[in-house]
């Protein structure tokens, strides 16, 4: 098999695989500008995998598509910066970006119906990254479409290749956006509600199947997810989105062991649990999220919180680093959940 790299893109290892420094994005409306996403950072290493969760609306999908140079034709990147194993991303040309999408950073969307070309074979698909990225030979391209297929547990792979997406169950479209998105063995795979609309059992499949392929490439995974058990058992690390900010960071063991804003808190308080008494509910988060539309002076999530005081309601907290907590976990908030009552 020939692989051959575009030019500049292939100094793997050397840096991070993705850092992201500042970065806001808007959508412009018939209603004015929505701030979807506001003065985000975050850094993920090769190899590891990252959740990143919140209510809709909260940010995540924005984040996804602005990493890909993705963002409709109403949105764009206001501030920050996208490094992509020393790449920059933030204003870099089409084909720089045509270089990127797929050889350096995939994505598997929520929808493998209307992300899959529903006039194309899946072979074809499969194997219009290798040829793209890697210069792959069209018998090569063929063969090792029908690997990846029998990687990702597609049955009977051969005859898989003719068929088209509408001949195929959700969770093996599934499998093949997967198998789409690792073709040229990216270095960071963002996966953005990957289970919607599976059910329970082929959920646990498509998330098993990730964190297999993940472990098998050393690629960064990105989860996006609006629930936080998705990612329990599957990221090293949790960023907790709110009205496009992050809100809570660290280590996923730390953040369900130990939550500290109480954003967080509230979407681990209406996740149903096994061990709960009978009859008893989930909690829901009172209120709703602010629109976008609104600039906000103090922490976007007051109106919601049973801990507010005054204070919070005039300035934004930084994120900061949690006191007696291991690692880098970070909070934004100006009370301790854990110490102090709700307020009044």
């Amino acid at each position: 098999m020939i692989e051959t790299q575009p030019e500049d893109l292939s100094d793997r290892g050397q840096a991070p695989a993705l850092v992201v420094q500042g970065l806001s994005t808007v959508y412009g409306t018939s209603y004015g500008h929505i701030r979807a996403v506001r003065d985000v950072s975050f850094q993920i290493e090769a190899g590891e995998a990252v959740g990143i969760v919140g209510e809709t609306g909260s940010g995540k999908t924005a984040i996804a598509l602005a990493l890909l140079g993705l963002l409709p034709r109403n949105g764009r990147i206001v501030g920050g910066e996208i490094s992509l194993g020393g790449v920059s991303l933030v204003n870099a040309s089409t084909k720089r970006l045509r270089q990127v999408r797929g050889r350096r950073i995939a994505m598997v969307f929520q929808d493998s119906m209307t992300s899959l070309d529903p006039l194309m074979p899946i072979g074809k698909q499969i194997a219009e990254g290798m040829a793209t990225h890697l210069g792959t030979s069209a018998g090569d391209a063929k063969q090792r479409a029908t690997e990846l297929l029998e990687e990702v547990g597609v049955p009977d792979p051969v005859t898989r290749l003719g068929q088209y997406p509408h001949q195929l169950s959700g969770g093996l479209r599934q499998r093949v956006a997967i198998a789409v998105a690792i073709a040229a063995n990216p270095d960071v795979l963002v996966a953005d509600e990957p289970t919607t609309a599976l059910d329970v059992t082929i959920q646990a499949q498509v998330l098993d199947l990730l964190e297999r392929e993940r472990q098998r490439r050393g690629m960064a995974l990105i989860l996006i997810t609006h629930d936080l058990g998705v990612v329990a058992s599957v990221t090293d690390r949790v960023i907790v989105m709110y009205a496009g900010r992050v809100v809570e960071a660290g280590p996923t063991e730390d953040i369900f062991r130990d939550p500290r804003h109480p954003y967080t808190l509230g979407l681990m308080n209406s996740m149903p649990r096994l061990d709960s008494p009978l009859g008893v509910r989930p909690a829901a988060i009172p209120g709703s999220p602010p629109t976008g539309y609104e600039a906000v002076a103090g922490c976007p999530f007051a109106p919601r919180c049973m801990w507010a005081r005054s204070a919070c309601l005039d300035e934004y907290p930084p994120l900061k680093h949690v006191a007696e907590a291991s690692g880098d976990h970070e909070a934004a908030c100006l009370v301790d959940v854990r110490t102090e009552g709700p307020s009044a």
